[in-house]
């Protein structure tokens, strides 16, 4: 079992993955042909609806005032992003299937998502059960990979 200090880097692991997800859907938007323009307003409509959800869906689940969520920023992208894309597509006349941007978008999503689950593990929120809480069996199988930080932040 691993044991190590819960230093809150939450900010900064969040910050570093919006950046990589933003270049990795600039880098696969650009070579299936769109345009920098069109990735630009697709990268601003999305963040603007996505980020501030993180807070408001969060606050409005788990009842809280000062809470952030990776998972409502990711639920609200989800929902929202085929529409998004449709309508940016539509409405400049962009003759381009909304299929491969939108897998390009889920790529870029992706290793975003794998980066920001860094700040959920450094700010403690998203642990899961103690390992005393599992059966014997998987007790035995995750005791020598199980993560145990000492902190404030865990909920």
């Amino acid at each position: 079992m691993w044991d190590g200090e819960n230093l809150t880097y939450y900010g900064l692991f969040n910050a570093n993955a919006y950046a990589l997800a933003v270049m990795i859907a600039f880098f696969l938007l650009a070579s299936i042909g769109i345009s920098l323009l069109t990735i630009i307003i697709m990268t601003l409509c999305l963040l603007t609806i996505c980020m501030p959800s993180s807070k408001i869906l969060a606050q409005i689940v788990e009842k809280r005032p000062h809470v952030f969520s990776v998972g409502a920023a990711s639920f609200m992208g989800i929902i929202l992003s085929p529409w998004i894309v449709y309508g940016i597509l539509k409405f400049q006349q962009i003759e381009h299937n909304s299929i491969s941007v939108l897998a390009a978008i889920s790529i870029a999503y992706t290793f975003g998502e794998g980066l920001g689950r860094l700040a959920c593990i450094s700010f403690g929120c998203c642990y899961g059960k103690p390992i005393t809480a599992l059966s014997p069996f998987l007790q035995h199988m995750f005791s020598k990979i199980a993560m145990v930080f000492e902190g404030k932040t865990k909920k």
